[in-house]
Parts: structure tokens; sequence; C-alpha cells
């Protein structure tokens, strides 16, 4: 696990933090008795942390200890174990980039399903994290709902798609209650590794779980890769790419190299979108192994 967040690889992760901290700016870290103080002592107690220069201040955050189960425990059934043709194993390693590609640098086999792991190995060693939940302005649940929710749409919990995240409500209500119940848990949000639309399912043979549908979970803020544009409690966050540039200056000299190939880039990008157009899968397998080819000459000689 890497020691702290750093350069562009944490951009991400700060971005959907900051979508986080945004939605609950309205919600306060007190306990119920300090919630009762009056409001000077509060003005006081926020300019003498102004004072001190805390720069966490209003911007901290509680991981709950989930159990395993949720969430490191799936990434062990990675080969098969959660849908019979489904292996992801190479995939969650170095921290959810997956496994490198030796050239050219910077570059892994990323997998958009792995945003959670992502996501969860970097809010651990955020600097602002705190151990104290009565501190916290805003609480992680680090459930990873888009890996387990493979097993409820493949695999051997198909019949119990309508259940999917009952199991981590009963944790928090016999686990976390005074915390959990305070706001409803409107001060508490996720990451989901998949569409807004899994995790909605509109009657018994439509696609999906009702993760996103179960009443107790109504108020949590979800970070999802495509959200529905009428769901206030839902936050769309951009699709992980295979680029992890290590600084900003590494960021800036491939942005330099795309800009003089755009054309080509641009032409590789129709291609693509031709590509998709296919009926036939064989068609499509064959073509996109040929783009791919290209693609990575452009990647690999031109720079």
């Amino acid at each position: 696990m890497r020691g702290r967040v750093y350069g562009v690889r944490g951009c991400m992760f700060l971005g959907m933090l900051i979508l986080a901290l945004r939605a609950f700016i309205h919600f306060e870290s007190r306990s119920p008795h300090q919630a009762q103080e009056s409001s000077s002592s509060s003005s006081s107690s926020s300019s003498a942390s102004s004072s001190t220069g805390d720069v966490c201040e209003g911007r901290r955050v509680f991981v709950h200890e989930l159990p395993t189960s949720f969430n490191t425990d799936l990434l062990q059934r990675c080969n098969k174990g959660l849908a019979d043709w489904i292996d992801f194993c190479d995939h969650w390693v170095n921290d959810g980039f997956g496994q490198r590609v030796d050239n050219p640098e910077h570059w892994y086999a990323t997998n958009n399903y792995l945003l959670e792991v992502m996501f969860h190995r970097r809010i651990v060693t955020y600097p602002c994290r705190t151990l104290n939940p009565w501190k916290a302005q805003i609480f992680f649940l680090p459930y990873y709902g888009g890996l387990e929710a493979l097993e409820y749409l493949y695999g051997e919990k198909k019949h119990l798609r309508n259940s999917q995240g009952l199991d981590l409500v009963h944790w928090l209500e016999h686990n976390a209650a005074e915390i959990w119940s305070r706001h409803g848990g409107a001060d508490h949000f996720m990451v989901l590794g998949r569409t807004a639309w899994d995790f909605f399912r509109q009657n018994e043979t439509s696609w999906g779980t009702r993760l996103l549908q179960q009443v107790e979970l109504a108020h949590v803020h979800a970070l999802v890769l495509e959200k529905m544009p009428w769901e206030p409690m839902q936050e769309a966050v951009p699709y992980p790419t295979s680029f992890h540039p290590p600084s900003l200056s590494a960021l800036q000299e491939w942005m330099q190299q795309v800009q003089i190939h755009q054309p080509y880039y641009s032409h590789f990008l129709q291609e693509c979108m031709y590509v998709q157009s296919y009926a036939n899968p064989t068609a499509i397998h064959q073509s996109w192994n040929h783009l791919r080819v290209r693609f990575w000459r452009a990647v690999v000689w031109r720079l």
C-alpha cells in the first residue's frame, strides 16, 4: 500500500473526496450534547481552530471498520468466486490500478470496476482521516458493493438481488447505531465501481439489484460511475483511465505528445466508434485487436 496520497495519482481520490465533502457541508461532527451548546461558544471554538492553522478543519473523515466480508474478502474470491466466468485477480493489484504495462511508463491495465479498491486504499492514508467518529464531518463506508453485486447479478445470489445492502444496514444498526442514526445516514457515503443503473431494479424481471433502493440507505450519498440525473444522493465519478502519472510534469509531457499527434488519435477514436457498431462479435474482436495494435504504436513509437 502506498504510504500517502501524492502527485497526480491522488487527483482522482481528492476529486471524489471533494464531491463527498461538498455533499456534507451542512453537517457538523459534534456529539448530541455538544450540539446544544450556544452558537457563541461554537464560534469561539471555530476561531480557535482557525488560529491554530488546522488544515483539517471541516474535512475530517471517519472510515468505518466494516467486517472484511464487505470488502477485502471479496478480492480473495477474484478467480471466478463471485461469478463463474469472471476473473479479476490481475486487476486489484497495485492498489487497484492493475498490472503495470511494461511500455510506455505509468500505464496500468486498470479496470473500471475496481474503483472501490482504489478509493479505499487511499482514504485510509488520507491526512485528515480521524479515528474519533465525534470529530468527523463525514463517514466513509468501505463497502465493495460493485464487486459484491457480481454474486447477485451473475452468481449464487441471483434470487436475492432485492436484498443487496441489507447486511450492511444490519451491521451499522448493531455496531455503529449512534453515529449511523445521528443524521439518518446522511453524513455517510460510499463508492461503487459500477453505474447506478446496476443497483436500481424496476421490477422482478428487470436488470440490477436494489442496493440504491433500500429505504435504510436512502440518505447515503453514493459516488458511482454513472448517476441517475434525477437522484440528488448520487454523484457521478469519471471512469478511471489506465494512465496514472506520478507527477504533474509527467502528465504535462503526455498531454503535449497527445496534442502533437491529435489528428491521429482523433482518427483512432472515430474507428473505435465504428467498431462498436458491428453486430458480429467476431468482427468486433478482430477489429478491436487491430486498432489496439495501432494505438500502442502511436503511444510507444511516437513518444
